[in-house]
């Protein structure tokens, strides 16, 4: 019998659940390790490593995901009477403990069970719709089924949405406007849809009265079972999951909105529209919410197949989810973190240049790999990076020549077909690269085991990312080709000159080359290859910080990613030559 790894979903659903199950009978020391599985260690781990997670394969990721999202649907139903239970101090804890049980079930059921619903009410099964709409229902959150569907699916990014908040806007003052106005405009979506399709919608057939009928059923039993102090703790497990539902909403969307095309419409959904994180614990937590764009782009889409977008085309958080959660309660710092990256992005979206790559190919569930006839119909993709540098700098040496140094009597040359053939001139780099492009440079170049090539992660998520880069600036841009050519100054008080680049012989392809041979290895570490005069690959990665405890850090990371090899199986790599 085949083994699989553990997937990060059940792991970092059920442990938390058990816990909360042990400690409601034995005592709040172990409910206090669950909410510290909820909080603390998400924050500590996230921030440790990073990684997108696995390729994006359907029924290989994770085949059991549709079993698992069920499962979570039946634990809820068992779980909620024992938060309330818990709470009011039915199972024998004390204060402190029932303090304790109330954030943590209160911080399991908006991260894991709401998560679950917002995937459920999205799924073609009907018997899944019905576990969505019942978990949002004994949250007493049943219009969201009709308010996130209909409206913020919909409408987000523009200001039909009220759960999209606008820029300079704290999250309190969001909460008294997205609470309320999801309410109101689920009720009218109902009203037009109906009309739409021909037909009046009375109150007693209204959705509304499904959910508001059912929500007092529960609360009914709640009364019968546990009394007034049930009815308590329910209301506060209640409070701490609607402050979730608009927390989730004010930290994936902050300060996006759509773009106004010329005919006066707003832009189709696009992965610029949310706020996404690669950290996989979270990711494991929430059931892939924290892949928000991929979310709105395709919302059927089961949640184990869902990929990262771009790091140019999709914004990424500065910290995990839980962090930002956190965070966004205390607007001063939300905002000194938040505004200045939410305005770069959207001075991006209204020039509307971000480049939109092509969806990864449909993989198949038996091999893995791309369909023939998708494969067939895909355009060539370069044979090697090596390939697709020597592209990049042809095209950019093309467009930086400039015009004076072509010869008087020479007539103005036409302008380059849209796929110019390759030139004979000597100077032409795609022939240099040619030719000085030995077969030990390919071997040694194909050896190469650099972080230039693990850092390009791709929109199926497949590679590990890291996210702030040490030369990008507040906003996460890489700052402009010139700053980054430019000479740095020599110190006040110093005859020192500012050192003078040294050009390297031959095209800026055989430069590039270099580099990448030259970064396979250098004193037993890994070196990352740059390749000058290119575009900036946008990377965001994190800020190292030097200091006494840099080797243990490296430690923890080395044992984080030890982990996560476990948890995600180690991917098999062609044999070095």
């Amino acid at each position: 019998m085949t083994k699989r790894p553990v997937p990060p979903f059940a792991a970092a659903t059920l442990i938390p659940a058990a816990l909360l199950v042990v400690g409601s009978f034995l005592g709040g020391f172990i409910v206090l390790i669950a909410l510290l599985c909820l909080t603390v260690v998400p924050m500590a781990m996230d921030r440790m490593f990073t990684t997108a997670g696995a390729p994006a394969t359907p029924g290989v990721v994770f085949p059991d995901a549709n079993k698992l999202s069920d499962g979570l649907a039946i634990a809820h139903i068992l779980l909620l009477p024992l938060a309330i239970a818990a709470v009011a101090g039915y199972t024998g804890l004390g204060f402190w403990g029932g303090m304790c049980a109330l954030l943590a079930f209160g911080i399991y059921l908006g991260q894991v069970s709401l998560s679950n619903a917002a995937n459920l009410i999205h799924s073609p099964d009907k018997r899944q719709q019905m576990f969505g709409k019942w978990i949002m229902i004994s949250l007493f959150a049943g219009h969201y089924v009709t308010a996130h569907r209909h409206v913020h699916d919909q409408f987000v990014g523009t200001p039909d949405d009220p759960s999209t908040p606008i820029m300079g806007e704290n999250f309190y003052s969001f909460l008294t406007r997205a609470w309320p106005g999801a309410f109101e405009t689920g009720w009218e979506i109902e009203r037009s849809i109906a009309e739409m399709k021909g037909d009046t919608l009375p109150d007693w057939r209204h959705p509304y009265v499904t959910y508001a009928a059912g929500a007092f059923g529960i609360l009914v039993f709640v009364a019968i079972v546990f009394g007034f102090g049930g009815i308590l703790s329910y209301l506060m497990l209640l409070v701490a999951v609607h402050l979730q539902i608009v927390l989730r909403d004010y930290v994936y969307h902050y300060g996006l909105r759509r773009r106004i095309l010329d005919d006066d419409t707003f832009e189709p959904i696009a992965p610029w529209l949310a706020w996404n994180s690669a950290h996989w614990v979270s990711s494991g937590l929430t059931l892939n919410m924290t892949r928000h764009s991929a979310h709105h782009m395709d919302p059927s889409r089961n949640f184990a197949e869902r990929a990262l977008p771009d790091h140019m085309e999709g914004p990424r958080m500065p910290h995990s989810p839980v962090t930002m959660g956190f965070l966004a309660l205390v607007p001063p710092i939300w905002a000194d973190m938040m505004d200045k990256r939410a305005v770069a992005w959207q001075e991006r979206i209204d020039e509307g240049k971000i480049p939109l790559k092509r969806l990864p190919l449909p993989l198949s569930a038996e091999t893995g790999k791309p369909n023939r006839k998708e494969r067939a119909e895909a355009p060539a993709q370069p044979e090697s990076e090596i390939e697709a540098v020597a592209a990049r700098v042809s095209a950019k040496m093309a467009t930086d020549t400039p015009e004076a140094e072509a010869k008087p009597e020479e007539a103005p040359t036409p302008p380059p077909d849209p796929q110019p053939a390759p030139s004979d001139d000597a100077d032409d780099p795609l022939r240099a690269l040619r030719e000085d492009l030995t077969a030990d440079d390919t071997a040694a170049i194909a050896k190469a085991d650099t972080p230039a090539e693990e850092d390009l992660a791709d929109a199926s998520g497949t590679a590990t990312s890291k996210l702030w880069s040490d030369d990008a600036d507040d906003t996460g841009f890489a700052p402009s080709q010139e700053a980054q050519r430019s000479p740095m100054p020599a110190e006040e008080g110093t005859d020192e000159a500012p050192a003078e680049e040294t050009s390297a012989p031959g095209s800026p392809v055989e430069a590039a080359i270099a580099d990448v041979v030259a970064g396979s290895r250098k004193d037993g570490r890994r070196q990352r290859a740059k390749f000058p005069d290119l575009e900036p690959d946008g990377g965001e990665q994190p800020v190292r910080k030097k200091g006494s405890l840099r080797g243990a850090v490296r430690g923890a990371a080395f044992a984080a990613k030890g982990l996560a090899t476990v948890l995600y199986g180690a991917p098999p790599r062609p044999p070095r030559q």
